[in-house]
């Protein structure tokens, strides 16, 4: 049927460019104190550790099956902000993480 879905849908997001026992925190290759933490609607973005995955993630969206669509987009707020995670090692330089947006579907037959 057009405009509604044929199955539950979950967006999360992953990465392996998190902050050793942190979820929450994306640092660069290089370690200079300085990571990024991601917010959505006001609440930290927990990301699944692609080298980990037993440690849980935010599920940004969900969509259950058989739902009407209004619209044929769907938008996720995020924001990044710099977080410091050791002032000890603080410099300037370039920051770059990489996360990966996941759109997990449920099987139907």
């Amino acid at each position: 049927q057009q405009n509604q879905t044929s199955r539950k849908m979950q967006v999360y997001l992953s990465s392996s460019d998190l902050l050793t026992n942190s979820n929450t925190i994306l640092k660069g290759a290089e370690d200079n104190g300085v990571g990024f933490i991601l917010e959505s609607n006001g609440s930290s973005v927990t990301l699944l550790n692609i080298t980990d995955s037993s440690k849980g993630y935010t599920n940004l969206k969900e969509i259950a099956a058989k739902s009407k669509l209004t619209d044929t987009t769907v938008s996720i707020p995020i924001t990044a902000s710099y977080y410091v995670y050791d002032t000890n090692k603080v410099k300037s330089g370039a920051l770059q993480a990489t996360a990966l947006i996941n759109v997990m579907f449920d099987f139907v037959d």
